[in-house]
């Protein structure tokens, strides 16, 4: 999760601002109910499951994780459009399908509140842009 939210931070802060609504960019973080490729234990009838058992890894080439990443890849479709008809001012900066299942957007001069409403919708969270304090770290190490 930690690596998501690295790569997130890192496309928020290369994405280009200036908004066409009356606000600044937000970011936001857009989760979808179905589970991610590396977390899937079956379910939907036609699909096999794709979290790998303790200890094997993830077989990215089987038969079955590409067709669940299709299966999710038409449920991100949906979604987008969806985004594309009601909210034309939200715009993907990312797409996530292995272990975790959304996408990094950006809105401009709107509200994130308003893409919850879109299918199959988990959580919709504001993205966040952290930067490190280093002035305040050198006492805690005692560097």
């Amino acid at each position: 999760m930690l690596f998501l939210l690295g790569g997130l931070l890192t496309l928020v802060a290369a994405a280009s601002s200036g908004g066409n609504g009356s606000g600044p960019d937000q970011y936001g973080i857009v989760e979808l109910t179905d589970s991610p490729v590396a977390d899937y234990a079956g379910g939907i009838p036609g699909y096999q499951a794709t979290k790998p058992l303790h200890g094997p890894k993830l077989d990215l080439a089987s038969a079955d994780v590409v067709k669940y990443e299709a299966y999710l890849g038409t449920r991100h479709a949906s979604y987008q459009a969806w985004l594309r008809s009601n909210a034309p001012w939200a715009q993907v900066v990312r797409e996530y399908s292995l272990t975790f299942n959304g996408f990094a957007v950006v809105v401009r001069g709107n509200s994130l509140n308003s893409l919850a409403n879109g299918p199959g919708v988990k959580a919709v969270e504001e993205s966040w842009l952290y930067t490190p304090s280093m002035d305040v770290s050198v006492p805690l190490i005692r560097a």
